[in-house]
């Protein structure tokens, strides 16, 4: 089946996200780094056929992020405030559901990515955010606050984390309270940035920034 969502992405999506600095990392994937960070717009294939899609929105500090994950990030939505599904089956779906598109990360995720484009607005975004994951989000917001050069609010963060991480007890937890203690170990050293650069530096191929 030709993939006319990536044909149309290509010839009117491409231009303008480009011009916003954004390059193509893969068929239906844009990545955009400002030093720490990595912003993401992926254009998601519903994978039960139909060749219905929608734009996820996302940004990561790459130093804490062993993955790309969609926090903070949304779903374009529609304008009743749904998620955005459109159809792309055929060439006429795919150009007018990329136009409508086009619209929606204008008005929807530029402003966002003007918000997180850097980590004093990225650590704003995170003290709004309210995760099922909160240990997730503490361990998110403890990195932001060592960027930031707040020694005191990043452990504090990091400890936060760590009991919850504690609380949790799935095995996954012991690593990520390894990595929390690991960087208050090194706030209190004064080779935080140090570390957190080390952590960039390994994370930065999964998140196509290299």
């Amino acid at each position: 089946m030709a993939d006319e969502l990536s044909k149309a992405i290509t010839e009117l999506a491409n231009p303008v996200l480009k011009l916003e600095g954004f390059h193509r990392l893969r068929r239906r994937e844009f990545i955009r780094s400002s030093g720490s960070i990595v912003q993401r717009l992926d254009f998601q294939v519903n994978s039960w056929g139909g060749r219905d899609f929608c734009v996820n929105v996302s940004a990561n500090l790459i130093a804490s992020n062993e993955f790309v994950t969609l926090q903070p990030g949304f779903r374009l939505s529609n304008y009743d405030g749904r998620n955005s599904w459109l159809p792309s089956m055929t060439m006429g779906e795919a150009e007018a559901s990329v136009k409508v598109v086009i619209g929606l990360i204008r008005e929807q995720a530029f402003p966002f990515f003007a918000r997180t484009n850097s980590v004093e607005g990225f650590s704003d975004i995170l003290d709004q955010e309210d995760w099922a994951s909160s240990h997730h989000l503490k361990f998110q917001q403890g990195v932001a606050a060592a960027l930031l050069g707040d020694a005191n609010g990043a452990k504090g963060r990091l400890n936060d984390a760590i009991r919850l991480y504690e609380a949790d007890g799935r095995d996954w937890c012991f690593a990520k309270i390894d990595k929390a203690m690991k960087l208050c170990e090194a706030l209190d050293a004064g080779s935080d940035g140090q570390l957190l650069t080390k952590w960039e530096q390994e994370n930065s191929e999964i998140h196509g920034v290299v």
